[in-house]
């Protein structure tokens, strides 16, 4: 019986060194980092078309990606033909169909981002146009074609009780 009850006290302490492990904890801030960038963005007409106050951050991060993508890299790129070159870029239920030329320049590209932040000039409008209505989903689609004006569309769910209405929105 002794050794059975020293077994016991035994498995106990055990299990408590266990338990002193040491967990690190690690917060990213994305507004402690800032980034420099050394290298000309190559895209940066199709950066320049987008007002910050009319894309959440969410939608502007990725298409920083996009822009400064390197199409050299892709394993599907050959520098000996001239080639336009289709890639997709997906993060979660956010899309983006972009179309490059040879020398990597963005030609085009359609976006589809769900679950987005409005803009506050829209989601004023909607709050006043109508009151006592929540927010159900907002979506965006963007669409870029190289050398003319980017076109901005959300499309807003909203509802009250039992009532559902889609309210669009374009830019």
């Amino acid at each position: 019986m002794k050794t059975f009850i020293f077994g016991l006290v035994f498995l106990g302490f055990t299990n408590l060194t266990a338990a002193q492990e040491v967990i690190a904890s690690v917060n990213y801030d994305k507004s402690s980092f800032k980034s420099e960038l050394t290298t000309p963005v190559k895209n940066s007409e199709y950066l320049s078309n987008f007002d910050t106050k009319n894309v959440s951050e969410v939608i502007s991060d990725f298409q920083k990606y996009v822009a400064n993508y390197d199409l050299a890299n892709a394993k599907v790129y050959t520098s000996e033909d001239p080639s336009i070159y289709h890639i997709s870029f997906s993060e979660g239920n956010n899309r983006v169909e972009a179309t490059y030329n040879q020398e990597g320049a963005l030609i085009s590209c359609i976006e589809k981002y769900e679950n987005v932040r409005l803009p506050l000039t829209i989601s004023s409008k909607i709050a006043r146009q109508y009151p006592d209505w929540e927010f159900n989903k907002v979506n965006c689609t963007i669409k870029y074609v190289k050398n003319s004006d980017a076109i901005i569309a959300y499309e807003v769910a909203i509802k009250k009780d039992s009532k559902r209405k889609t309210v669009k929105y374009t830019l």
